[in-house]
């Protein structure tokens, strides 16, 4: 009797875990992926910007050299710029009205000292006129290359 006895199981699982564990499991690799995409993207926007800025760096560095190249050339033919210019006319106006202001001079020493202050700026402004033709006529020639 012991013999013949067979035993028989049946087993059936129900599996719902599997599925959301493999679309989770995609889930965090499509995420590392479009991380990686997303720090490339970062990493050539950050490689142009950084092009760009050293190109405006190498504009700005041959513009300046360029400025400083033309105000050498004024220099030495003796033409100042007009900012120059302005600012002399401003601190020979203010040296005048210091010394009017400090009441040590007569009155035909002020009298002399507003001429010479008038007869200057009238120089200076002059000049600044020269060079506000100068450079019409070198803004016209550059045209016309």
């Amino acid at each position: 009797m012991a013999r013949d006895l067979k035993i028989s199981l049946a087993v059936s699982f129900r599996d719902a875990a599997s599925q959301n564990i493999i679309k989770l499991l995609r889930d965090v690799v499509k995420g590392a992926e479009d991380a990686g995409k997303a720090a490339d993207k970062a990493a050539e926007r950050e490689n142009r910007q950084q092009k760009q800025r050293r190109k405006a760096s190498q504009a700005m560095t041959a513009e300046a050299r360029r400025q400083a190249r033309d105000a050498r050339a004024r220099e030495t033919l003796g033409v100042r710029a007009e900012r120059s210019i302005q600012r002399e006319i401003t601190r020979t106006i203010a040296s005048y009205n210091r010394l009017a202001r400090s009441e040590t001079l007569s009155i035909a020493e002020q009298s002399r000292a507003y001429d010479a202050m008038r007869q200057r700026v009238a120089a200076l402004r002059n000049e600044m006129q020269g060079v506000s033709r100068l450079a019409k006529l070198g803004a016209f020639g550059s045209k016309m290359m």
